[in-house]
Formats: structure tokens, sequence, C-alpha cells
């Protein structure tokens, strides 16, 4: 895999919460969640990342999208 998990994130999120946001809280709870910076982020992880942000992305972009941007980063992911 070519593209880092956190890219891969990035990448989903942006279009929801900005390309200058979605690389911030992919940082935020990378730390908070995983004890990491998202560069350290890797494949077995990302499950737990994307838990870690489950509550902001219901709130952000409802629960429906929020599932939808999860399944495509655990695709991408491979997870």
């Amino acid at each position: 895999m070519s593209e880092s998990v956190a890219a891969i994130f990035a990448r989903h999120l942006a279009g929801y919460i900005g390309q200058h946001t979605a690389p911030m809280a992919i940082r935020t709870f990378a730390k908070q969640a995983l004890g990491v910076s998202p560069d350290q982020v890797n494949r077995a992880d990302a499950g737990t990342l994307l838990d870690a942000m489950r509550p902001m992305l219901n709130t952000l972009l409802g629960k429906e999208h929020a599932e939808a941007v999860g399944n495509l980063i655990r695709r991408d992911v491979g997870i």
C-alpha cells in the first residue's frame, strides 16, 4: 500500500470537513486514541482510529454519511 493510512482517512474526510481540517482531526484523534502521530497509524490501528472518530463524524456528517465514509475508509485501508 503506497498511500498511508492517515492519507486514506484524510482523502475521504476532506470532502466533508475540509482539506486542512481533515489532517488536523486525524492528528488529534491518532494522538488521543492511539498515542501516536498520523504517520505511525498502521492498518491494524485503523479500526480503533475510526471508532474514536465516529462520534465526531456522526455529529458533523450524520450517522448515514458517517457510516458510508467509514465503509470507504475500511475498504481502502483493507480492514
